[in-house]
């Protein structure tokens, strides 16, 4: 559009009020009419004068354009603002370049006049060449100082409400367009979470002038939110008003990622210095501190908590027959499962190997820790799928202690429900117990007998008993059983039902079974030699002495050194022991089947019995437990019970002997179901010593 050439009289004649428009008019200093888009339309001879331009060539010109480079964008951000209507006046120095390419300072004074029209008053700063290329020098060393650190920065002149961004700032928040101050806008490009703390730091820099330090986040023109740290200082004026903010904007992405990186690494030690590595779960130094917490809270609050002992029942034969990887994959899925059972306020923790610990706090009543005992028991039994595929079932065993019933501090919790959990697997596992004192005495009389006991087996200070068999038909006396026992010169007579589950916790009984078996083989040889030629012997193996790989080199030598024939020795394991033994118990029963020896199921029925475990093991025989015997005669039960088993036994060709008989009728409901031998007290056939049984087969 042409722009219409008119003189400045005829402007100003526009202008509200003659006096002004006379004023104007004859001023000796710089005046001119400029349009809110920045384009001058008339100037009189001082403004031309001031700004080093003929007064003809400035008519119809930008503005923005007798500015030097780096002002031009100021130019345009103040009449932006007039457009807007968010001023009506403006003063501010500005350096022009006049018609030679010099640059001049020049006063500015910027005012509304009416409609589109602006007003502008100017004045000569002056030269002072020699003080601008001085500043200028130091502005250009600043500026290369700034740039090595790679920081952007800012000038913002308050009076003015205008702010200068060097390119360095454009480039830290990646801005490509071609008006930088158009487009940014601080305040809107902070991230939501650090703009209140944000702008409150900036105000608090300008009213009480302390240092402007912030770390903060900004959204940069590519759309992502980056890390930066701003850094900046207000300037005041000789009348003591700020006059400029002026700061340095610096990249902080990599500082605050080395941080967070830093950070974390902090949280994963702290984490594993008290968690379990395998299952994550709190270890011992977490769950002490959580407990000893608790105990303190409910002191002050009257309150109730339980500590419970769980420990798995067949995990050593899942981690010896399938592998520690298959062991630990068991151990962290279980520890999933346990804590899905558990409120947000109870802890799980890793005890040790295959043992946890449970604090539930708080609770109301006992009542409360046996419904979560069953609830764990259950989840602890369900179905577990290998990485292999396969199905492996194990189960658990829980003590429970209770605070402050059974202890005030944690060492006696933990000792109290130890004792239970000890008191549950010795009576068969599977279940769950609370402490009691007499549980705690029993804890006490087991440390004291596994001390006795390990000086027993240095000393040797066993020996066996022979429990006497006989042919149900014939009643001939077709063998014995040998049973161990103990008598400890301190303690006395030690049952073996008290002293076995012992050895077996800690780890005596490969030693004693080995003692059991070199003995009885050593009776049997005496036996045959004597007279009886067709002498049997059974002898009960443990689950860890199945487990031992040198079991049966050690049975081989033992039956070659006694010049035994593998069919007369006789091995007795209960279900729970096949079950206990590994995953593949076919590869046990058919190595000592292997050596021509018999395999029978003790205690049948008592345990986890399996039909589908007789049939794949091929197994020889099986024992009635004496528990189906006792009440044969009075309990209807047990006779069917006793019938299903026999007839089942006859259809898969197994040798039944059953245990307890005690009376003639029992012998008599037994020979007419078709049971093949028994033994029992009946007839005196209580166990004894070896000659005793001797005597007897060769008076037969």
């Amino acid at each position: 559009m042409t722009l219409e050439r008119r003189c400045l009289d005829d402007w100003l004649a526009e202008m509200p009020g003659p006096a002004l428009a006379a004023l104007l008019r004859d001023a000796h200093f710089g005046v001119a009419v400029m349009r809110d888009d920045g384009t001058l339309l008339a100037v009189n001879s001082p403004f031309a004068q001031i700004v080093g331009r003929d007064a003809a060539d400035l008519g119809g010109h930008p503005w923005a354009q007798c500015a030097i480079a780096e002002e031009r964008h100021g130019v345009r951000q103040w009449l932006r603002q007039f457009r807007r209507g968010e001023r009506l006046h403006l003063n501010m120095d500005q350096r022009v370049t006049d018609a030679a390419g010099a640059t001049r300072w020049v006063r500015l004074t910027v005012r509304r006049a009416h409609g589109d029209l602006l007003l502008v008053v100017a004045h000569a700063v002056g030269d002072a060449v020699v003080a601008q290329d001085a500043l200028r020098r130091s502005e250009e060393r600043l500026r290369l100082a700034i740039d090595a650190t790679g920081a952007g920065w800012w000038d913002w002149d308050l009076r003015a409400d205008i702010v200068d961004y060097s390119e360095p700032f454009e480039r830290l928040l990646h801005y490509t367009g071609d008006d930088f101050h158009r487009d940014f806008r601080f305040r809107d490009r902070l991230h939501a979470q650090d703009r209140e703390r944000c702008l409150r730091a900036v105000d608090t820099a300008l009213q009480e002038g302390v240092e402007f330090d912030e770390i903060y986040r900004l959204c940069c023109f590519d759309g992502r939110y980056r890390w930066f740290r701003g850094r900046g200082r207000t300037y005041r004026g000789a009348d003591g008003r700020p006059e400029r903010f002026v700061g340095l904007l610096f990249d902080w992405q990599a500082h605050h990622e080395q941080e967070a990186r830093l950070r974390r690494s902090e949280r994963r030690m702290a984490h594993l210095a008290r968690h379990d590595p395998l299952t994550q779960l709190p270890n011992r130094l977490h769950w002490d501190e959580r407990l000893q917490a608790a105990i303190a809270l409910a002191r002050r609050q009257h309150g109730r908590l339980a500590v419970l002992m769980l420990d798995l029942d067949r995990f050593k034969w899942v981690n010896d027959g399938l592998g520690h990887e298959v062991g630990d994959a068991l151990l962290r899925d279980m520890a999933l499962r346990l804590r899905q059972r558990l409120r947000q306020s109870d802890v799980l923790a890793r005890w040790g190997g295959d043992e946890f610990t449970i604090l539930l706090d708080p609770i109301d009543t006992p009542d409360d820790a046996a419904r979560v005992a069953r609830a764990l028991l259950e989840i602890a039994g369900q179905p577990w799928e290998a990485p292999d595929g396969q199905s492996l079932t194990v189960g658990a065993s829980i003590g429970i202690a209770l605070y402050p019933e059974h202890g005030h501090d944690a060492e006696s919790l933990l000792r109290s429900a130890d004792a239970a959990l000890y008191a549950v697997k010795a009576q068969g596992r599977g279940g769950f117990r609370f402490n009691t004192e007499e549980l705690n005495q029993q804890a006490h009389r087991g440390l004291l007998i596994e001390s006795r006991l390990r000086r027993a087996v240095q000393t040797g200070a066993f020996h066996l008993v022979y429990q006497p068999q006989w042919c149900m038909a014939s009643g001939r006396l077709t063998g014995a059983e040998a049973l161990l026992r103990w008598t400890d010169p301190v303690l006395g007579g030690i049952p073996p039902d008290t002293f076995i589950p012992i050895a077996e916790a800690c780890g005596l009984m490969p030693a004693l079974g080995d003692w059991v078996l070199a003995q009885a083989c050593a009776t049997l040889r005496q036996w045959r030699a004597a007279g009886w030629h067709d002498a049997e012997m059974a002898v009960n193996v443990s689950p860890r002495q199945l487990a031992d790989e040198a079991f049966f080199r050690r049975l081989t030598g033992h039956l070659e050194r006694h010049a035994i024939p593998p069919a007369a020795l006789e091995l007795e394991v209960t279900e729970s022991t096949l079950m206990d033994s590994g995953p593949q118990p076919e590869r046990i029963v058919g190595a000592v089947k292997a050596l021509g020896m018999r395999v029978v199921v003790d205690d049948f029925g008592v345990g986890h019995s399996s039909l589908a475990l007789l049939k794949r093991l091929a197994m020889d025989g099986l024992k009635i437990d004496r528990s189906f015997v006792r009440d044969l005669v009075d309990d209807e039960d047990d006779r069917q019970i006793c019938t299903a088993i026999l007839a089942m036994a006859k259809h898969l060709r197994l040798r039944v002997v059953a245990e307890g008989v005690e009376t003639e009728a029992h012998w008599r409901l037994l020979r007419d179901m078709g049971c093949d031998r028994w033994q029992g007290y009946w007839r005196d056939g209580q166990p004894q010593p070896a000659d005793a049984v001797l005597a007897r087969a060769l008076a037969h």
